[in-house]
């Protein structure tokens, strides 16, 4: 889930915050970004709530968070073709990982509706010989 908000206070150990009325508890890679913020900053949290606890898996400033997303233009003009990463000649055309994982560009769902229709229908259960009852009896 994703809220937005001013950091109210925060522990001195810089591990959890609060944001409006609820505490909420850092993971160990996202200490440093708050330890960079200040009480009374504006904040975009992402964070996975477990029972009544909230873990925060990214902690992002709000200015910087509408900076970021316009900040998608690509130096080289090439990217993967399957997440969109940035490379660095068009040599390729997925990214490493894509490519080492064996993703797959996915198709939009109109195009797997009529790719459907063209498959041909699964074989039916056919006997084998040794199901034959003349044998078995």
């Amino acid at each position: 889930m994703e809220e937005k908000g001013k950091i109210i206070c925060k522990k001195s150990d810089n591990k959890a915050f609060k944001l409006g009325e609820n505490w909420y508890n850092l993971n160990d890679n996202v200490v440093s970004s708050l330890e960079k913020m200040n009480k009374g900053d504006d904040v975009v949290v992402t964070f996975d709530k477990k029972g009544v606890s909230r873990y925060v898996s990214k902690l992002v400033s709000a200015n910087a968070a509408v900076e970021t997303k316009t900040e998608t233009v690509s130096t080289t003009g090439f990217a993967c073709e399957v997440c969109g990463k940035e490379l660095k000649d068009g040599k390729f055309k997925k990214c490493f990982m894509c490519n080492k994982s064996g993703a797959v560009k996915k198709e939009s769902p109109a195009q797997e509706s009529s790719n459907a229709v063209t498959e041909d229908p699964k074989k039916s259960w056919t006997p084998k010989t040794y199901d034959n009852p003349e044998k078995t009896a």
